[in-house]
């Protein structure tokens, strides 16, 4: 939430916990076959990364602590809420453009 940018935010470290082993369940599974291996193989020569680059984002990623999270957020996650420094695009099936845009009116 936009609340937790402030300098004086509390932060539930249950929460950050399991939203930083999500993280890193979610990087894992990008290899959890053979086939998918390949698939990063590939994906690491193309976008000219080292072979272990997800491990070593696992790893960056387990090292995350609250106070990054206090430290970074208002620098760069705050600029996505201001709509000075962003724009947001809604995108969605045709039959509901009018429903959402009945919901920003309100």
């Amino acid at each position: 939430q936009e609340c937790q940018l402030s300098p004086d935010a509390q932060w539930e470290v249950s929460l950050f916990e399991s939203a930083r082993s999500s993280l890193i369940f979610e990087v894992i599974e990008r290899e959890k076959n053979v086939g998918d291996m390949v698939t990063q193989s590939l994906l690491s020569y193309f976008k000219a990364v080292e072979h272990d680059y997800n491990r070593l984002l696992v790893q960056l990623i387990a090292g995350v602590t609250v106070e990054d999270l206090k430290r970074v957020g208002p620098q760069y996650v705050a600029r996505l809420f201001d709509p000075v420094h962003s724009q947001t695009t809604v995108v969605c099936h045709p039959s509901k453009v009018d429903e959402i845009a009945a919901g920003f009116k309100e």
